[in-house]
């Protein structure tokens, strides 16, 4: 047995708050478990398709602190500050060059993120940098754990186990709620802090704050879906291409998804094409984008499959298709895509409603479309020109088995042909009740 004195947090409880104390530090844990995980890969993206890599270093890390916390109880005391060292390196990952890391074998192709090893030297360097940040994962959870193996050998076995098994479910069901939340990463990490500095009790748990601190720095400006992070950033794609500036463009986006590149958010409406020649750059991505959907003379129903931001539900409709359903698993990129397309004639309603549209005052219909959740579909509405004035009205879907988050009421009065949405084209603005 260790000599060392043992740690203050484990005279002053009581026998009888050991086991809550024990479910305490399980909860936090499975919730910085899951938070390491999502984290690391959105600071280092070779690590989001290698989420495996963390898993195994957490779960190592977990056994040795259980098997070494009842005879090293003190070690517990250094969980906070090691835990600021792993946030340190992750939140500085793109100023010391780890963010687009790619992985030591260059025989694993990563999407946007392929290596060529051209010295040996290169080839250790990598292999360095992966197996260094598996080992201080290890390493925090291993000084995380040292509570957990302290208490299973004071308390009874099943005693232990019952509130062992407690705490873990909760930690699970409480990161999952603030996953469902879309909040930060500084959130999950002061969600799973929090405990630990009680059971501590002790100044060291002061980092703590530092570690949430910088992952609310390293965040600036992303949005958290419960499955990535999620950056949107304007980008002049065309300009860079070495085409001239198109004076009816709506302003263009670029998404990217745990630092990787996923998709552009462009103009490719038929007016903003049109003041293009024929063969222009944007002219061709249109059609590539059409090609699909012209490949076949019914044009009734579509259906889009990961459909992203609605670039390709877009193309459906210019190419004449009368409805467009869509499944989009991300329900941030997905609101974004709401929020920022410009392809559609009238402006889109909220995440997770239905349109409905008033009676026509002309024969000739133009397909327009209205996006909504993740696991409805996009519903093309007719517009009947000449329409200066009509109306659409949203009510909330409940079909399909899908309950949306929040009820929104949603109506507008839009211009079938504006080139911007704004009180001089005559339209008025749209005004959102939520209840």
């Amino acid at each position: 047995m260790s000599t060392t004195p043992l740690p203050l947090w484990t005279r002053e409880v009581s026998a009888r708050r050991s086991a809550w104390y024990l479910g305490l530090t399980t909860f936090s844990i499975l919730v910085l478990e899951l938070a390491a995980i999502r984290w690391i890969g959105s600071q280092i993206r070779v690590f989001a398709y290698f989420a495996n890599l963390v898993l195994m270093a957490v779960f190592l890390g977990m056994g040795l602190g259980v098997a070494l916390g009842r005879r090293y109880p003190h070690l517990f005391e250094w969980v906070f500050p090691a835990l600021l060292v792993l946030a340190a390196v992750l939140a500085l990952s793109k100023q010391v060059g780890l963010m687009d890391l790619g992985f030591p074998d260059p025989s694993i192709s990563l999407w946007g993120a392929d290596v060529r090893m051209v010295s040996f030297g290169q080839f250790c360097l990598a292999t360095l940098v992966v197996v260094g940040l598996f080992w201080l994962v290890t390493l925090v959870f291993l000084l995380m754990a040292i509570p957990v193996g302290w208490w299973f050998g004071q308390l009874p076995p099943l005693r232990a186990y019952t509130y062992d098994l407690l705490g873990s479910l909760i930690g699970v069901l409480a990161f999952t709620a603030v996953a469902a939340l879309h909040l930060p990463p500084a959130v999950w990490f002061g969600l799973g802090l929090l405990p630990l500095a009680w059971v501590s009790r002790r100044w060291w748990a002061a980092f703590g704050i530092g570690v949430i601190l910088l992952t609310g720095w390293a965040s600036q400006g992303a949005y958290f879906s419960p499955y990535n992070r999620i950056d949107l950033a304007t980008d002049d794609f065309f300009t860079r291409e070495g085409q001239p500036p198109n004076p009816v463009a709506r302003p263009e986006y670029k998404l990217s998804v745990n630092r990787d590149f996923h998709q552009h958010l462009l103009d490719l409406s038929t007016a903003t094409v049109s003041q293009e020649p024929p063969d222009a750059l944007r002219a061709r991505i249109q059609k590539i984008y059409e090609i699909p959907f012209r490949l076949t003379p019914q044009r009734d129903r579509a259906l889009v499959v990961g459909a992203g931001t609605g670039n390709d539900a877009a193309a459906a409709l210019r190419a004449g298709f009368a409805h467009v359903s869509c499944v989009e698993i991300d329900p941030v990129i997905l609101r974004l895509g709401v929020r920022n397309t410009r392809n559609n004639h009238t402006p889109a309603p909220t995440s997770g409603s239905s349109t409905t549209t008033p009676a026509p005052t002309s024969s000739k219909t133009i397909p327009t479309s209205t996006m909504s959740s993740a696991t409805d579909s996009w519903t093309p509405t007719p517009c009947f020109p000449p329409c200066p004035h009509s109306v659409w009205t949203t009510t909330s879907t409940r079909s399909r088995g899908f309950v949306p988050a929040g009820s929104t009421s949603h109506r507008a009065a839009s211009c079938p042909f504006p080139s911007r949405f704004s009180p001089a084209t005559g339209c008025s603005t749209a005004s959102t009740t939520r209840f």
